[in-house]
């Protein structure tokens, strides 16, 4: 039986969010679900000596921003955030192993000329994933014209026998939305000795600077149902 994973593009995003990519067989970003403000889609945790604490892309919002789906939020002008960002960064984890390695890709990714906010996360997401998890298999739902919950589960029904793993504070909403279809609920990684003061709330990028291709060995196979 197939695992599936599901979950809106996120901003750089936390341990958690590539863990159960990396349970899954079909990973799946659902751009077509709504934008919510001051949420993961636009906002990672760093470290803790960065105050605020949060890194956050500014976006356009719409006059009824709660209605609007993620494919559909425009970014402001990169010139308006872009630089700081980068600061931001090199001014963090410079000094970091790995910075110097993969720095240069994700500069790049910053410097590509985006108009939505969707296009941007997703480009960073598989460049994470093409370093950590190269043979992962991606679902992006916009590419594939899947604009809204329900032809998103008309397509569903169309897959081989699955599961969808959840962490315990999605399993409502999954039961809620998706009730014709099987859920298993996944734990979360607790018990991991972290190097470098890396908390997993925090975004992935960090363990990356700090670890190298050696991160891929804090990916463990939790309690998944046997395929």
């Amino acid at each position: 039986m197939l695992q599936l994973a599901a979950q809106q593009p996120y901003f750089l995003a936390d341990f958690y969010f590539f863990q159960k990519l990396f349970l899954s067989d079909i990973f799946i970003i659902s751009d077509f679900l709504l934008y919510r403000k001051q949420s993961a889609m636009v906002r990672t945790r760093l470290s803790a000596e960065y105050l605020p604490r949060y890194l956050t892309i500014p976006v356009s919002h719409p006059t009824d921003h709660s209605s609007s789906p993620i494919l559909r939020v425009k970014l402001l002008p990169q010139e308006q955030w872009v630089g700081q960002h980068l600061k931001t960064l090199k001014s963090l984890y410079r000094r970091y192993p790995y910075f110097e390695y993969y720095f240069p890709e994700l500069e790049e990714i910053y410097f590509r000329k985006y108009i939505y906010l969707h296009h941007f996360l997703i480009d960073l997401i598989r460049w994470q994933v093409k370093l950590l998890f190269p043979a992962k298999q991606i679902v992006i739902t916009s590419e594939e014209n899947l604009n809204d919950l329900e032809s998103f589960v008309r397509w569903l029904g169309n897959l081989p026998a699955f599961h969808f793993l959840v962490y315990p504070n999605e399993a409502e909403y999954y039961q809620k939305q998706f009730s014709g279809f099987q859920t298993f609920v996944i734990e979360q990684i607790g018990n991991q000795r972290w190097p470098g003061g890396y908390t997993p709330e925090e975004s992935l990028l960090v363990l990356l600077f700090l670890e190298g291709p050696d991160i891929v060995r804090f990916f463990q196979k939790v309690n998944v149902p046997p395929a």
